[in-house]
């Protein structure tokens, strides 16, 4: 088995050695743009799509539904100024009839 492996790391060290520069560069650059290619996909399929659960809120508002998703795991962002809190678009409505049943927000 080992002596498997050593035939095979001369030989692919033989095959790189017979590449012209120029080979190796294109070579190199093909695998690069392959792992930005790769990266680029997988930071856009995984990324969460982010939408209003509410807007034009008070300080108070938001800072009462803050606390209420932060004790149910929810991940979200307030922006606006602090006036708007997004949340994972698949989380919206479920998350506007919980906080409804609550009574939040106070107005609206």
């Amino acid at each position: 088995m080992n002596e498997k492996l050593k035939q095979y790391f001369a030989n692919a060290s033989n095959f790189w050695k017979s590449r012209s520069k120029k080979q190796k560069t294109i070579f190199l650059s093909s695998l690069a743009l392959i792992v930005l290619l790769a990266s680029v996909i997988t930071f856009f399929a995984t990324r969460t799509k982010m939408e209003p659960l509410y807007s034009n809120l008070s300080p108070e508002e938001v800072g009462s539904i803050k606390q209420d998703l932060d004790s149910r795991g929810v991940k979200y962002e307030i922006t606006d100024g602090g006036t708007t809190i997004m949340v994972p678009s698949d989380s919206v409505d479920s998350l506007k009839v919980d906080l409804a049943a609550e009574g939040l927000p106070k107005t609206g």
